[in-house]
């Protein structure tokens, strides 16, 4: 049996920039329909899962670590992102939290009876700028009765 020859760290910081590349689409902005709400930060397909981050998922947990000229192989939207909540001390290694972790993205999103995503799924094309919502009655069944009187009158 051939093994493969193991990573070495700089591939893996390569496999982190590409997935924060290919992972991380929305933002936290204030929203016309309630509040604040989740919002694209660039064309988003049909189909795109918009995060992997749980409830479950501890946000120190997933820390990337990338060298100081990686950073900019991250896409300007998402380095922008990473700036507004980390200050970098100097350094040759710049570690942070990636946006998609810094907050449970789905407790933010806006309802919607025409929603542009279920399950944390784009259901359409969403454009940059445009807020990501989730139909509130496609959720699991509101059942008690604290959830039945705050959600009167908004399903």
């Amino acid at each position: 049996m051939v093994k493969k020859p193991s990573q070495t760290a700089l591939e893996q910081h390569k496999m982190t920039i590409e997935e924060l590349n290919n992972s991380t689409w929305v933002k936290v902005a204030p929203s016309e329909i309630h509040g604040v709400g989740i919002f694209a930060i660039r064309e988003i397909p049909e189909g795109t899962k918009l995060t992997d981050h749980n409830l479950h998922q501890k946000a120190y947990d997933r820390i990337m670590v990338v060298k100081e000229n990686e950073f900019f192989e991250i896409l300007p939207e998402i380095r922008e992102l990473i700036l507004s909540y980390t200050v970098f001390e100097p350094g040759v290694l710049l570690p942070f939290v990636p946006p998609n972790c810094v907050i449970f993205l789905r407790s933010l999103m806006n309802h919607s009876d025409n929603a542009n995503s279920h399950e944390m799924v784009a259901t359409k094309d969403i454009k940059k700028g445009e807020e990501v919502t989730q139909n509130y009655n496609l959720m699991v069944p509101i059942k008690h009765d604290f959830s039945k009187n705050h959600y009167k009158g908004i399903l």
